[in-house]
């Protein structure tokens, strides 16, 4: 499978708007499998984002993901991505330069336009 880092995203502003645990079967629909969403789930723990807890049935399937709550570093990443300009406009960046590329590449990129937004705003 493939990171999708628009799917990695709504994940963490899912689960920082939950009240307690997020449990993602309920976003499986045509486009999102709870395999899908458990891969990613499981990468973003394995990153730092989140501590959850992916469960698999016999024969290795997905049974069951749930989003325990944010890290610190998921916090910081999702300040760095959260805003819908700054979101579309690093995934154009991206898109246009490198293609995939890193969440820490994300995430400085995110918090390079925030911060040049900030300054134009100011008048710095």
């Amino acid at each position: 499978m493939k990171r999708d880092l628009d799917l990695v995203r709504m994940i963490l502003l899912e689960a920082e708007e939950a009240d307690g645990r997020l449990d993602l079967s309920r976003f499986v629909d045509a486009s999102h499998s709870l395999d899908l969403l458990g891969f990613h789930v499981a990468m973003m723990a394995d990153a730092g984002l989140v501590d959850a807890e992916v469960g698999h049935a016999v024969g290795g399937r997905c049974s069951s993901v749930t989003v325990n709550r944010l890290t610190w570093a998921g916090e910081d990443y999702l300040d760095a991505i959260r805003s819908d300009t700054v979101w579309q406009r690093v995934k154009a960046a991206m898109r246009d330069t490198v293609g995939d590329t890193a969440l820490s590449v994300v995430k400085e990129a995110g918090l390079a336009l925030s911060l040049s937004l900030i300054k134009a705003k100011l008048g710095v």
